[in-house]
């Protein structure tokens, strides 16, 4: 046991996520992420909790190195954050997983076209709620944002007039 504070305990290490966790990843790979299908994915879960920018992540996509790829035999890494993992209702978790898919991008071979590897990408959006509240819908990104969050608002008011 490792020492921290004074107080003994034990050092958290990632683990294998567990196949009801790997199940649902595949099911949403499979459905809005073909493009992804041959690339080997490994799902952790990360004991410790980590911060960004003083918000909790819940989960993590890493990239391996082409030294990593031959060694471990593994493409993408997505981490979960298991504390946050376990607070997540069924439809949190399928979006936690669709999001950490939309941060692999594949990389295409310049002669063949084929797929060749696998890149990260950003987040289409990176905004303060401020800035959109003080100039609206100023950038290209914030405005198709907008639209696309109208398009559930509609179709969440569409649900509820249809259950009514």
């Amino acid at each position: 046991m490792a020492k921290r504070g004074g107080l003994k305990k034990p050092i958290e290490k990632p683990e294998l996520a567990p196949k009801e966790v790997v199940d649902l990843a595949e099911a949403i790979r499979s459905q809005h992420h073909q493009q992804l299908g041959a690339a080997k994915i490994a799902y952790v879960f990360e004991a410790k909790t980590v911060k960004r920018g003083g918000k909790v992540r819940l989960g993590t996509c890493r990239k391996q190195s082409d030294v990593s790829i031959l060694v471990g035999k593994v493409d993408i890494i997505i981490g979960i954050n298991k504390r946050k993992w376990l607070e997540l209702d069924g439809k949190q978790r399928s979006a936690l997983l669709d999001h950490e898919f939309c941060h692999v991008g594949i990389k295409l071979d310049k002669d063949t076209g084929a797929v060749c590897g696998y890149r990260l990408l950003p987040h289409d959006l990176e905004e303060f709620n401020a800035v959109v509240d003080r100039h609206g819908l100023w950038s290209r990104d914030v405005k198709m944002f907008a639209e696309t969050t109208e398009r559930q608002r509609q179709l969440l008011f569409a649900a509820v007039e249809q259950e009514a």
